[in-house]
């Protein structure tokens, strides 16, 4: 759970937010397999809620709204639209991935697929347009979900073009991480202020914002993922994130081979190779260089937060200090050379 939330009104805004999709789905559901299968989608989500696993991109729209308008409850209809963005983009990650939970195996991966994409976007665009605003803002924000998706599509296209390959460089590897989720965070920002009604200027540091922490998320999960246990999804598929890709970039050419064959080990479930692994990634300081770009993304979005005037809310200001992988308070008591992966708030996409 997130500290220094309270605890109140984050169980509060679940319950609200998870309430109207359920009726959104039972209002709107075209035939009762329609909502058998995408009610399973809902349950599971509410369930990893209720476990403590944040759904962050549901408070991030009512967090901002609530920091411009002083009440989160107006905007429960865009945070739910934000919320199924990030579901069917999650699940039609977890099929890319192989990663499909045990619960859909009655249904089969094709219908996984057509949940994803119906919760990802349809209805999404009927929860937006539950919402009591103007027509206008509510194009608004409809384009606001569309551009994030297709952005979003662009990145997992290149993320998916460049696995398994060993010459991809930084710099492709956070336009990628800023496309997946840079994207999808600064729409559920963006969609806060411009319900709002935030002058432009507020709503392009919230959107900035947004952007900046998922970026970061991103590269903070990509770190989990090698260190944080005994698998790794991203080496099972031939992933490269930023860590690998550092160290595939720094090592001198005779020297690559040796890590090649060390990652393929590791990714195919070796668990000596994965420790060593491990060890020759923080000796070569590929973790150390991960968490410096974390560190200056999140002071980033420090400076977008202050812009926008969202500093006193102490949802967005959490969100910011949990990024930072060398603080003892906020990660345990890392060596001060050794950063701590922990701490991202997104899904490991």
């Amino acid at each position: 759970m997130i500290p220094q939330f309270p605890a109140a009104t984050r169980q509060a805004q679940i319950a609200t937010t998870f309430d109207f999709m359920d009726r959104l789905l039972a209002d709107t559901a075209r035939t009762p397999m329609q909502a058998e299968i995408l009610a399973l989608a809902l349950r599971r989500s509410r369930a990893e809620a209720g476990a403590g696993a944040d759904p962050v991109l549901l408070h991030l729209p009512l967090a901002v709204y609530e920091c411009i308008s002083g009440d989160w409850r107006p905007a429960v209809p865009a945070a739910a639209a934000c919320h199924l963005l990030y579901m069917g983009a999650d699940l039609l990650d977890n099929v890319m991935d192989r990663e499909l939970a045990a619960d859909w195996a009655p249904w089969g991966q094709d219908q996984a697929v057509l949940a994803g994409c119906s919760l990802l976007y349809p209805l999404s665009l009927l929860a937006l347009a539950r919402l009591a605003a103007p027509p206008e803002v509510r194009l608004a924000l409809t384009d606001t979900l569309a551009e994030a998706a297709w952005t979003m599509a662009a990145g997992q296209q290149q993320d998916l073009l460049l696995a398994g390959q060993d010459d991809v460089t930084p710099e492709q590897d956070l336009a990628v991480a800023a496309a997946k989720a840079g994207a999808e965070v600064a729409a559920c920002c963006r969609a806060g202020a411009l319900l709002a009604g935030a002058p432009a200027d507020r709503v392009t540091e919230f959107t900035a914002f947004g952007r900046t922490i998922g970026t970061a998320s991103q590269l903070v999960g990509d770190c989990r993922d090698i260190w944080g246990g005994d698998f790794s999804a991203d080496l099972a598929n031939q992933r490269r994130t930023l860590p690998v890709i550092y160290a595939l970039w720094s090592e001198p050419p005779a020297e690559r081979p040796a890590l090649q064959a060390l990652l393929a080990a590791a990714g195919a479930g070796d668990r000596t190779a994965r420790l060593s692994l491990r060890t020759r990634l923080e000796q070569g300081g590929a973790l150390l260089y991960t968490a410096l770009r974390v560190e200056a993304l999140r002071r980033s979005a420090l400076a977008h937060l202050q812009q926008a005037g969202g500093s006193h809310h102490p949802l967005l200001q959490t969100l910011v200090n949990r990024l930072n992988l060398f603080d003892p308070a906020v990660n345990g008591a890392p060596e001060p050379d050794h950063p701590r992966s922990e701490g991202g708030f997104m899904s490991d996409r």
